[in-house]
């Protein structure tokens, strides 16, 4: 039997538009690929709507009430209401830090004893992935965590795996940590107390969240993960507001990680992330509808939409697919 994949993302503030380019590859490349969406009710209905043909491989998850005001905060009806749950969800953080810190969920809600994590989605959605039904994943062998705006599919990446059966894999950036401003103001803020850490990701290139795969087993590890960064975070700092810190504790598990089953590709045959574009020699086969980063043909392109050459080329053939 054929092995199955779920890809899951979060689709925040898009439009359909947006998202074709993501939703069509992996229906049309990936066909044993199913998708797992956090977004609004206005997406799922949209996205329901227009995708009918492949609805049975869509799940949904909408955002809770608290996400959306965050990011629809601008709406000042909408803001006066949800400010009051703001202060209300900051005067339980203080009384669950001081009571009972260690039985944080980051996710789950009781008064006075579970911090709610209230940082931006970009660092929530891992929380969100760990806390998916588990009854649901038993029905795939893979998963595969992934933004969706700038992500292109051009082939199944686990019929590419030369990893064995329980792997976990993510993609280089063609820069050091310590000479990225962003990469670098992340660390920063994150490590700048403890010199071993700190020392060792300065010096090594950036590994990009936004693309990892792997066996469930070694996913929902790096999710624990994940989880383990975050907690320590907020314990140390005694906040539970975080900024967008998800890519550097991306970088220290797997840069510090010591299983040898947990990989970095570096070979642009599975995930090359192109948003430094002239760091890459790019040659499009329009005939076959493939492009090469570096004479090899990536599974995934991210960042696709920072070079013009294979933006303009990936919309032309997006638009050709039917839905």
């Amino acid at each position: 039997m054929k092995k199955r994949g779920l890809i899951i993302t979060v689709a925040v503030n898009y439009n359909i538009q947006q998202l074709k380019t993501f939703i069509n590859s992996a229906l049309y490349n990936c066909p044993s690929f199913d998708l797992y969406i956090f977004c609004d009710r206005k997406l799922r209905k949209a996205l329901s709507k227009y995708y009918l043909k492949y609805i049975d491989r869509f799940y949904f998850r909408e955002l809770d009430f608290y996400t959306e005001y965050r990011i629809k905060k601008n709406k000042k009806i909408f803001h006066s209401f949800t400010k009051m749950i703001a202060f209300l969800i900051k005067i339980n953080n203080f009384f669950a830090f001081k009571n009972n810190i260690n039985s944080q969920e980051l996710e789950k809600f009781k008064i006075g004893k579970y911090t709610l994590l209230s940082s931006h989605f970009l660092l929530r959605r891992f929380i969100w992935y760990l806390n998916i039904d588990i009854n649901l994943i038993d029905n795939y062998d893979y998963l595969l965590l992934s933004d969706c705006r700038d992500v292109y599919f051009q082939n199944d990446p686990f019929e590419n795996n030369s990893y064995g059966d329980e792997f976990i894999v993510t993609g280089y950036e063609p820069e050091l940590i310590k000479n990225s401003k962003f990469n670098k103001r992340w660390l920063n803020e994150a490590y700048k107390n403890d010199p071993v850490i700190y020392k060792k990701l300065g010096n090594s290139k950036i590994i990009c969240a936004g693309v990892t795969f792997g066996s469930k087993s070694l996913i929902f590890d790096y999710l624990q993960k994940m989880g383990e960064e975050i907690k320590k975070f907020i314990f140390i700092n005694k906040i539970t507001s975080i900024t967008n810190l998800d890519q550097i504790f991306h970088n220290k598990i797997f840069h510090f990680e010591d299983k040898k089953n947990y990989f970095i590709d570096g070979s642009d045959k599975l995930i090359s992330t192109i948003g430094f574009n002239d760091k890459f020699d790019i040659r499009v086969d329009k005939s076959n509808k493939k492009i090469f980063i570096n004479d090899k043909l990536p599974s995934i392109i991210h960042q696709y939409d920072r070079n013009k050459l294979v933006s303009d080329v990936i919309n032309s053939w997006i638009h050709s697919y039917k839905s």
